[in-house]
Protein backbone atom coordinates (compact mmCIF):
# COMPACT_ATOMS: atom_id res chain seq x y z
CA UNK A 1 0.00 0.00 0.00
CA UNK A 2 2.85 2.35 -0.41
CA UNK A 3 2.22 5.35 -2.75
CA UNK A 4 5.29 7.49 -4.63
CA UNK A 5 5.44 11.08 -5.79
CA UNK A 6 5.51 14.45 -3.99
CA UNK A 7 2.46 14.83 -2.13
CA UNK A 8 1.22 11.06 -1.34
CA UNK A 9 1.41 9.06 1.44
CA UNK A 10 0.42 5.52 3.66
CA UNK A 11 -0.24 5.83 6.92
CA UNK A 12 0.46 1.89 8.48
CA UNK A 13 -0.14 0.78 11.63
CA UNK A 14 3.16 0.49 13.12
CA UNK A 15 3.98 3.87 11.00
CA UNK A 16 4.65 5.59 8.12
CA UNK A 17 5.74 4.95 4.76
CA UNK A 18 6.70 8.03 2.15
CA UNK A 19 8.38 7.53 -1.27
CA UNK A 20 10.41 11.30 -2.34
CA UNK A 21 10.57 11.34 -5.87
CA UNK A 22 12.21 14.80 -5.60
CA UNK A 23 14.81 15.87 -3.48
CA UNK A 24 13.18 18.50 -0.70
CA UNK A 25 9.20 17.11 -0.93
CA UNK A 26 9.38 15.09 2.41
CA UNK A 27 7.44 18.27 4.30
CA UNK A 28 4.67 17.94 1.38
CA UNK A 29 4.04 13.47 1.97
CA UNK A 30 4.07 14.09 5.59
CA UNK A 31 0.94 16.79 6.89
CA UNK A 32 2.48 19.22 9.72
CA UNK A 33 -0.34 17.88 11.58
CA UNK A 34 0.72 14.14 12.01
CA UNK A 35 4.57 15.38 11.73
CA UNK A 36 5.15 14.95 15.54
CA UNK A 37 2.88 11.84 16.36
CA UNK A 38 4.65 9.43 14.13
CA UNK A 39 6.86 6.95 15.92
CA UNK A 40 8.14 4.89 13.10
CA UNK A 41 9.13 6.18 9.63
CA UNK A 42 10.29 4.26 6.20
CA UNK A 43 11.61 6.47 3.74
CA UNK A 44 13.20 5.41 0.12
CA UNK A 45 13.86 8.03 -2.64
CA UNK A 46 16.47 10.73 -2.84
CA UNK A 47 16.48 13.06 0.48
CA UNK A 48 18.56 16.53 0.67
CA UNK A 49 19.55 18.86 3.54
CA UNK A 50 15.69 20.12 3.97
CA UNK A 51 14.70 16.32 3.94
CA UNK A 52 17.11 15.69 6.73
CA UNK A 53 15.92 18.94 8.77
CA UNK A 54 12.49 17.86 8.55
CA UNK A 55 12.95 14.02 9.91
CA UNK A 56 15.06 15.42 12.46
CA UNK A 57 12.25 17.63 13.87
CA UNK A 58 10.19 14.74 13.54
CA UNK A 59 13.07 12.67 16.14
CA UNK A 60 12.82 15.70 19.03
CA UNK A 61 15.68 17.91 17.66
CA UNK A 62 15.01 21.16 14.92
CA UNK A 63 18.39 22.80 12.72
CA UNK A 64 19.74 24.45 15.83
CA UNK A 65 19.36 21.36 18.13
CA UNK A 66 16.63 23.03 20.15
CA UNK A 67 14.33 20.06 21.51
CA UNK A 68 10.85 19.22 19.65
CA UNK A 69 7.42 17.91 20.35
CA UNK A 70 8.33 14.66 17.57
CA UNK A 71 7.96 11.31 18.68
CA UNK A 72 10.26 9.73 16.06
CA UNK A 73 11.82 6.83 17.61
CA UNK A 74 12.46 4.25 14.56
CA UNK A 75 13.83 5.43 11.13
CA UNK A 76 14.68 3.12 8.27
CA UNK A 77 16.36 4.97 5.40
CA UNK A 78 18.21 2.23 3.52
CA UNK A 79 16.55 2.73 0.71
CA UNK A 80 17.13 6.24 0.36
CA UNK A 81 20.00 8.15 -1.56
CA UNK A 82 21.83 11.49 0.26
CA UNK A 83 22.26 14.17 -2.09
CA UNK A 84 24.06 17.78 -2.21
CA UNK A 85 22.13 20.53 -1.20
CA UNK A 86 24.02 23.59 -1.00
CA UNK A 87 21.15 25.70 0.44
CA UNK A 88 19.35 24.65 3.13
CA UNK A 89 21.45 23.39 5.78
CA UNK A 90 20.19 20.31 8.41
CA UNK A 91 21.86 21.20 11.39
CA UNK A 92 23.33 24.59 12.71
CA UNK A 93 25.91 23.38 15.89
CA UNK A 94 28.44 26.22 17.37
CA UNK A 95 27.54 29.09 13.71
CA UNK A 96 28.83 26.04 11.29
CA UNK A 97 26.29 25.12 8.93
CA UNK A 98 26.24 21.75 8.12
CA UNK A 99 24.52 20.06 4.41
CA UNK A 100 24.07 17.20 2.84
CA UNK A 101 26.73 15.87 0.29
CA UNK A 102 26.44 12.95 -2.19
CA UNK A 103 26.32 9.76 -0.50
CA UNK A 104 27.14 10.84 3.05
CA UNK A 105 26.29 10.64 6.72
CA UNK A 106 27.05 13.39 7.35
CA UNK A 107 28.49 14.91 10.47
CA UNK A 108 25.86 15.30 13.72
CA UNK A 109 22.97 14.70 11.06
CA UNK A 110 21.05 12.70 14.24
CA UNK A 111 22.51 14.48 16.95
CA UNK A 112 20.68 14.46 20.16
CA UNK A 113 17.64 12.83 18.24
CA UNK A 114 14.75 10.71 20.48
CA UNK A 115 16.06 7.55 18.11
CA UNK A 116 16.09 3.59 19.22
CA UNK A 117 16.51 2.62 15.96
CA UNK A 118 17.94 3.18 12.71
CA UNK A 119 18.47 1.25 9.72
CA UNK A 120 21.17 4.12 7.24
CA UNK A 121 21.41 3.95 3.42
CA UNK A 122 22.99 0.97 1.57
CA UNK A 123 24.67 3.60 -0.70
CA UNK A 124 26.50 5.46 1.86
CA UNK A 125 30.70 6.23 1.29
CA UNK A 126 31.49 8.48 3.94
CA UNK A 127 30.46 8.89 7.20
CA UNK A 128 30.73 12.21 9.12
CA UNK A 129 31.53 12.79 13.06
CA UNK A 130 28.94 12.73 15.86
CA UNK A 131 26.23 11.43 13.51
CA UNK A 132 24.45 9.65 16.11
CA UNK A 133 26.10 11.76 19.02
CA UNK A 134 24.16 12.39 22.29
CA UNK A 135 21.07 9.98 21.31
CA UNK A 136 20.25 8.51 24.29
CA UNK A 137 17.65 5.81 23.65
CA UNK A 138 19.75 4.35 20.90
CA UNK A 139 19.49 0.37 21.13
CA UNK A 140 20.26 -0.42 17.42
CA UNK A 141 22.27 0.88 14.00
CA UNK A 142 22.23 -0.93 10.80
CA UNK A 143 24.74 0.63 8.63
CA UNK A 144 26.76 -0.51 5.48
CA UNK A 145 30.61 -0.30 5.41
CA UNK A 146 32.67 1.29 2.60
CA UNK A 147 34.80 -0.83 0.71
CA UNK A 148 38.16 1.53 2.64
CA UNK A 149 36.30 0.43 5.91
CA UNK A 150 34.34 2.74 8.15
CA UNK A 151 35.61 5.48 10.21
CA UNK A 152 34.05 7.37 12.13
CA UNK A 153 34.31 9.50 15.44
CA UNK A 154 32.30 10.03 18.19
CA UNK A 155 29.31 8.66 16.42
CA UNK A 156 26.86 8.04 19.21
CA UNK A 157 25.99 7.26 22.64
CA UNK A 158 25.14 9.38 26.03
CA UNK A 159 25.75 9.17 29.83
CA UNK A 160 22.69 7.11 29.77
CA UNK A 161 23.10 5.09 26.95
CA UNK A 162 23.08 1.58 27.99
CA UNK A 163 23.97 -0.57 24.84
CA UNK A 164 24.05 -0.14 21.09
CA UNK A 165 24.18 -2.78 18.35
CA UNK A 166 25.48 -2.36 14.96
CA UNK A 167 24.14 -4.61 12.62
CA UNK A 168 27.35 -4.45 9.60
CA UNK A 169 26.33 -4.95 5.89
CA UNK A 170 29.14 -6.21 3.41
CA UNK A 171 32.07 -5.22 6.07
CA UNK A 172 35.92 -6.70 6.62
CA UNK A 173 36.97 -3.61 7.62
CA UNK A 174 36.15 -1.76 10.95
CA UNK A 175 37.86 0.91 12.51
CA UNK A 176 36.38 3.20 15.07
CA UNK A 177 37.38 5.89 17.34
CA UNK A 178 34.95 6.94 19.85
CA UNK A 179 32.21 5.06 18.12
CA UNK A 180 30.15 4.76 20.76
CA UNK A 181 31.68 7.37 23.44
CA UNK A 182 30.12 6.73 27.01
CA UNK A 183 28.30 3.94 26.27
CA UNK A 184 28.72 1.20 28.59
CA UNK A 185 28.13 -2.16 25.95
CA UNK A 186 28.47 -1.76 22.29
CA UNK A 187 27.89 -5.05 20.06
CA UNK A 188 29.19 -5.08 15.94
CA UNK A 189 27.65 -7.76 14.12
CA UNK A 190 28.71 -8.44 10.62
CA UNK A 191 26.72 -9.74 8.19
CA UNK A 192 28.71 -13.17 8.24
CA UNK A 193 27.53 -13.63 11.55
CA UNK A 194 31.01 -12.13 13.50
CA UNK A 195 30.65 -10.41 16.36
CA UNK A 196 32.64 -7.71 17.87
CA UNK A 197 32.13 -6.87 21.10
CA UNK A 198 33.57 -3.55 22.70
CA UNK A 199 33.25 -3.92 26.81
CA UNK A 200 34.60 -1.45 29.19
CA UNK A 201 34.64 -0.39 32.81
CA UNK A 202 35.37 3.06 31.07
CA UNK A 203 32.92 5.69 29.73
CA UNK A 204 34.86 5.44 26.14
CA UNK A 205 36.07 2.90 23.63
CA UNK A 206 38.80 4.90 22.19
CA UNK A 207 39.24 2.64 19.33
CA UNK A 208 37.59 -0.62 18.27
CA UNK A 209 39.14 -3.15 16.05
Amino acid sequence: HELSGDANETTETEGKVVHVATPGSLKSLIDENEKLAITSLTVTGSLNGEDIRYIREMAGRDVNGNSTEGRLVNLDISGVSIVADTSTPYLIDGGTEYKTTNDCIGTGMFMNCKLQTIILPQTISEYGNAILYGCANLESVTLSVPLNGLQIGRSCGSETTGGVSFFINNSSNLFCRDLCFFCKRTNFISNNGKTFSCISSSSRFNRCI
